[in-house]
């Protein structure tokens, strides 16, 4: 965002700052996570109050080209293309979706 006020249309233009840092949030909330949708949908709720569609499938793709280029580099040298990543080995027992149903239940109500 910084680096747009070296270019005359964008550095005067409110609205064009703004959809780059839309795209630019989407990106790195995209390479942060491993989730392109993600970080548009972070892009859509945090950055910005007006969010026309032009911009929506800008930052999509701008994540979309952030994710492939992580994809690409492979900075941590191992199939996993987050830092942080999860694995899951004991599976979900059904009296655990008890409390979820009963909180669905009061969110609806």
């Amino acid at each position: 965002n910084i680096l747009s006020y070296l270019f005359p249309k964008y550095g005067r233009n409110e609205a064009k700052k703004r959809e780059i840092l839309s795209a630019a949030a989407a990106a790195g909330v995209s390479v942060a996570f491993g989730a392109p949708i993600g970080g548009v949908l972070f892009s859509l709720e945090e950055v910005s109050y007006y969010f026309p569609l032009k911009t929506l499938w800008r930052s999509f793709f701008c994540a979309l080209v952030a994710a492939f280029i992580l994809r690409s580099i492979n900075p941590f040298g191992n199939e996993h293309s987050v830092l942080f990543y999860v694995q899951y080995n004991n599976p979900w027992i059904f009296f655990e979706l008890v409390p979820f149903v009963g909180l669905g239940i009061m969110g609806v109500s």
